[in-house]
């Protein structure tokens, strides 16, 4: 519909799910306050690189430490039967969906779109780096990673213009049962939060 001519912008932070739409866009609009979270896969509300690496654990220590298996077997007692499978395929997942949507629009043009996807993709979701589902990248850290980042501030007028639809939006959520606004020129919905 919009031959992938997407241009995504970020005033404030788009985590989770709001980064991978901005990985799908042809380019991103960032501020120097703007920020972007990690691509990281959410299963029940818990990170699934967490379970992944807890089921890890159990199997490295056990490989050495068969005595504590009774431990192990408590610990990992919470988890209903395929939790695990679930969460890696989550990940898995992720990680396609990222690459593609990269490849597809934002490095379409650019030599070897596959393999700089999966660069960004695996700067994105390293786990091991970002350690928690709250952690913010800047602009400079998103750019040196190989997105495709345009500076609010290159555009006076339009970030004018962003930063003072942001403030009335952040100002009416506040001050309202609003939960949810999609405006677009011709309709207008709100979504209240139950009460």
């Amino acid at each position: 519909m919009y031959n992938k001519n997407l241009r995504v912008i970020v005033p404030h932070m788009a985590m989770s799910a709001g980064k991978m739409i901005a990985c799908a866009s042809k380019e991103i609009v960032m501020g120097k306050q703007s920020s972007l979270g990690p691509v990281d896969s959410q299963f029940n509300g818990i990170p699934a690189y967490n379970i992944k690496a807890e089921f890890e654990e159990a199997r490295q220590d056990l490989s050495t430490n068969p005595q504590n298996a009774n431990y192990w077997a408590i610990r990992l007692q919470q988890y209903p039967a395929a939790f695990l499978k679930n969460a890696v395929d989550a990940i898995g997942l992720t990680n396609a969906l990222v690459e593609n949507w990269l490849a597809d629009n934002m490095l379409s043009k650019e030599p070897n779109p596959e393999t700089k996807s999966k660069d960004i993709t695996a700067s994105l979701n390293n786990h091991e780096d970002t350690m928690a589902h709250a952690r913010h990248f800047s602009i400079d850290k998103c750019q040196d990673i190989g997105l495709k980042i345009v500076p609010l501030e290159s555009e006076q007028e339009i970030q004018d213009a962003v930063l003072s639809f942001h403030h009335v939006m952040m100002i009416a959520f506040q001050n309202t049962v609003a939960a949810k606004i999609i405006r677009n020129e011709k309709k207008a919905y709100i979504s209240m939060a139950n009460s």
